[in-house]
């Protein structure tokens, strides 16, 4: 049976944000960056970034640039970031998505990022619960 990703929408999906007070600009998010996603919207919200060896929810494990014209099509933009994210997954996790007890959620750039050539979409892996949330955990997902 087939599970459907949790999807994270992002304008700006390689610039997610480390959460803080800085004036300074976004930090993009990094393959092994562990995060804290609760609470987190869409629109950009910041997302916190914590030592992997303490509690965190999700873990990302790929982040690329989208392909396709310079003009956007949003439908054609997330299939192709979500076969991206599941064709990579196996690659950090050591597992198929298909088979794996872990979930994703995935970014990619809407149409006003797309216009200013945004192009990174980020790809997060996390262990859901029986209600599909993210659990807390500690250590790497790719030791899962």
């Amino acid at each position: 049976m087939r599970r459907t990703a949790v999807i994270l929408v992002s304008g700006l999906a390689a610039s997610l944000a480390l959460a803080g007070c800085s004036q300074d600009p976004p930090v993009p998010l990094v393959l092994g960056d562990c995060l804290i996603i609760s609470g987190v919207g869409d629109s950009g919200d910041s997302v916190p970034t914590v030592a992997c060896d303490e509690a965190h929810e999700a873990e990302v494990y790929a982040t690329f640039d989208v392909g396709g014209s310079d003009t956007y099509d949003e439908e054609a933009v997330v299939a192709e970031v979500e076969e991206e994210c599941v064709a990579r997954f196996e690659a950090y996790t050591g597992e198929p998505y298909s088979s794996s007890p872990l979930d994703i959620f995935y970014t990619w750039p809407l149409a006003e990022g797309w216009d200013a050539g945004e192009r990174g979409a980020v790809c997060a892996a996390f262990v859901p619960d029986e209600s599909g949330a993210p659990q807390l955990f500690e250590g790497t997902l790719a030791a899962f």
